[in-house]
């Protein structure tokens, strides 16, 4: 039957930096049976040439349309309804169905954002038509150094994301109370099948989400660290 694993962030916890070795080992791993999913890139709603492992189109296509997510908000994924995301659903769940690959990789931290019955739906639903086992990966942090960090990524590197997000309604706010709730993100993702790491306790996070997968990292660059800042 096969596996797909969603790894779903937090943000400021190595994400970044595991999507990257997703795309450096890429060949690599497609050796061994695993196969990342990589995602069109997008810039101001249009598609561009490239892609890449931060699969922001999937949690988009997932996600309630008030949730105005750093990618929304600079265009890196499009602008769509709730009924084209459903039928890019179908067919990104099509095109996962007809790979050979034992295990099969989604990852995106905006992920962590799902919190709705329909939402949660949408997720059963897509995973009912790939046909495969499910694992989830989750990582946080100390909750002190997770605010602040994700707070000064999006007011130095985002400013323009950082005043459109502080203008929404705090309960959809992605720097709202309700993201930072483990609790509700457990309870979202706990039936399917939830492994969590606590970032503040591994020294290469990278590591340590190939080893929670069962795969070896002998032939693998994973000494991979982006957007460090605190």
């Amino acid at each position: 039957m096969g596996r797909i694993v969603f790894h779903i962030g937090t943000h400021k916890t190595g994400s970044s930096s595991f999507q990257k070795s997703l795309e450096r080992n890429r060949r690599a791993l497609l050796a061994h049976g695993v196969r990342p999913i990589l995602a069109r890139r997008f810039r101001d709603g249009r598609g561009v040439p490239g892609k890449q492992a931060n699969h922001e189109q999937l949690a988009n296509f997932l996600m309630r349309s008030e949730v105005k997510s750093s990618a929304r908000i600079t265009g890196r994924v499009p602008d769509l309804t709730e009924m084209a995301r459903v039928k890019k659903l179908e067919a990104l769940a099509q095109r996962l169905e007809g790979y050979s690959e034992q295990t099969l990789i989604i990852s995106s931290e905006a992920l962590c954002f799902l919190r709705t019955t329909r939402e949660y739906e949408l997720l059963f639903r897509f995973i009912e038509r790939i046909g495969r086992d499910v694992q989830t990966l989750l990582v946080f942090r100390n909750n002190q150094d997770w605010r602040e960090s994700w707070r000064n990524q999006l007011t130095k590197k985002h400013s323009s994301i950082f005043e459109a997000v502080s203008a929404e309604e705090k309960n959809v706010s992605i720097l709202g109370e309700w993201y930072f709730n483990k609790a509700a993100i457990r309870d979202f993702w706990k039936p399917f099948n939830l492994l969590e790491f606590d970032y503040d306790e591994h020294q290469n996070i990278v590591d340590a989400l190939y080893n929670g997968m069962g795969i070896s990292t002998d032939t693998l660059e994973t000494n991979i660290f982006v957007n460090r800042q605190k």
